[in-house]
């Protein structure tokens, strides 16, 4: 059975907090939860193991005052065979590890996201989204950014990005699902205008996100935006002009016809 030192992809036991959460970000980018629950899971309570490993460690440093435990000498005149010696410091017990409640923090994340985005009227109610993102279940870094992991991985399941199918599109349905401004809102709000530090395939996933959504990227070059926002105005423009060239065709077949009479 795999530690939880094989599970973070860490060599052995370590008290280093940093190395830890380092470790376990570069696994996240490998442990999909909408694909590998399980693993996502056991990775997360590898985690959490960890830093708690971690924690109890550095108690215990703390703790220990000397290599030798402080002992005091005890006389005891009624009764000789009791113990002599008294441990002042006891040593403190191993902290016992309990498996994550049900429904995990994923099971959760996931179902409540499904239901906004399975609801039309919701989808596009910057509210619904408002709730979400500022429940106090996201309150911690760590829940934060498993959040952020398995929100736009839900995005891009939902929108075909894995599956290579472009009629899942939010620009390729007859409808689109979220409309440029509640994606705007959700870049936002998610942060994800912002592309310092961040992972090459992160950055690929969010840039398909922020066309597909049509978000204009207030940070972009002119150019960098023609594409998001041909694909924002692209069902519109696109009815609209075609109306526009059959109304001018009639006209001018109506022009046509009255000046050969005429004539």
């Amino acid at each position: 059975m795999a530690s939880i030192w094989d599970i973070l992809g860490l060599e052995g036991p370590t008290t280093d907090s940093k190395a830890i959460k380092k470790a376990y970000a570069r696994k996240l980018k490998t442990v999909r939860p909408d694909e590998d629950q399980a693993g996502f899971m056991a990775l997360r309570d590898a985690f959490d193991r960890a830093k708690n490993y971690s924690k109890y460690s550095e108690e215990k440093s703390f703790l220990a005052i000397s290599s030798d435990q402080v002992n005091v000498e005890v006389k005891l005149d009624r009764d000789p065979e009791l113990p002599q010696k008294i441990s002042v410091l006891d040593e403190p017990e191993e902290p016992s590890f309990v498996e994550p409640a049900e429904p995990s923090f994923v099971d959760v994340v996931i179902k409540r996201i499904n239901a906004i985005l399975d609801n039309p009227w919701a989808a596009n109610d910057i509210n619904s989204w408002h709730v979400l993102f500022e429940d106090p279940m996201l309150e911690t870094i760590d829940a934060r950014t498993d959040f952020d992991s398995i929100f736009r991985q839900t995005l891009l399941r939902k929108f075909g990005y894995y599956s290579d199918d472009a009629s899942l599109n939010n620009r390729g349905r007859k409808r689109p699902l979220l409309s440029p401004a509640t994606g705007e809102f959700i870049f936002r709000k998610m942060n994800w205008y912002e592309k310092e530090g961040i992972d090459p395939y992160v950055l690929r996933e969010i840039e398909f996100l922020r066309q597909d959504l049509g978000v204009i990227d207030p940070y972009a070059t002119p150019n960098e935006n023609d594409l998001a926002q041909d694909l924002a105005d692209y069902s519109e423009d696109s009815y609209v002009g075609a109306w526009w060239i059959a109304g001018l065709l009639v006209i001018a077949y109506l022009i046509f016809n009255f000046l050969f009479d005429l004539s």
